[in-house]
């Protein structure tokens, strides 16, 4: 499960800075438009190959800390399953007990019963005490996977995509409080057709973003996604 989360976050920071090479190439680009530079256009080739093959070095890393979560659910019921037949064993084994009591000429017989039922329910306990103990190491490996997301460093332009609706006055709150955050820029607040409302955020050293968003009052949720930052503000 670690090496899941350390490959995500590996694939992450390398897209961000291939992404972050792209974009110096194209202003280079958009500085000379009169004068294409093959050179120029050369290297916004291969910083573009770079930032597919980063993003989708991340999404298979993505893939695989699903994966391990889809695990951990799989053995939550195989608990599940180990407590009804731990259950079924103990009513056996009660069944047994009775009969024996009921009539000393089956004795043998059910007591023959009695040491299968026991054996039953030694096995299923024994069975759901590793079930157990492993679904702990994966809750102890999800809190850590889940640690490691929120406290995610991010630097440089990072794009916030707002979930409507949107209060412009809690928009506003956010944008202050961006602004007024040591070590982050708000560069714009604009939107589209395609995109909807967004904000564009600079992070001049590396920051764990995605934690600072959360803990800020106009903030519901603040999700990363398709490269990005995907923000829920409270309704107003």
């Amino acid at each position: 499960m670690k090496r899941a989360v350390k490959s995500l976050e590996k694939a992450a920071n390398e897209r961000l800075k291939v992404e972050d090479r792209e974009q110096k190439w194209r202003k280079k680009k958009a500085a000379r438009p009169d004068k294409p530079d093959p050179k120029i256009e050369q290297e916004l080739e291969k910083a573009n190959n770079e930032v597919q093959k980063a993003r989708k070095l991340e999404k298979e890393a993505g893939k695989q800390v699903r994966s391990l979560e889809k695990t951990f659910g799989q053995l939550a019921r195989h608990i599940a399953q180990a407590r009804a037949t731990l259950q079924q064993a103990t009513k056996q084994y009660e069944e047994a007990k009775a009969v024996i009591r009921s009539s000393n000429r089956e004795l043998q017989e059910k007591n023959t019963a009695l040491e299968k039922a026991e054996y039953a329910l030694e096995k299923a306990a024994a069975a759901r005490e590793k079930l157990e103990e492993r679904r702990r190491e994966l809750e102890n490996n999800k809190q850590e996977l889940l640690d490691s997301i929120i406290n995610k460093s991010f630097e440089g332009k990072v794009h916030c995509s707002i979930r409507p609706p949107v209060s412009i006055n809690r928009l506003t709150q956010f944008r202050k409080l961006l602004s007024g955050y040591d070590g982050l820029q708000c560069l714009m607040v604009g939107g589209s057709a395609d995109e909807g409302l967004f904000v564009l955020v600079n992070s001049i050293r590396p920051l764990p973003l995605l934690r600072i968003l959360r803990e800020m009052e106009p903030v519901e949720s603040a999700l990363e996604e398709s490269g990005g930052i995907t923000v829920k503000l409270v309704d107003a």
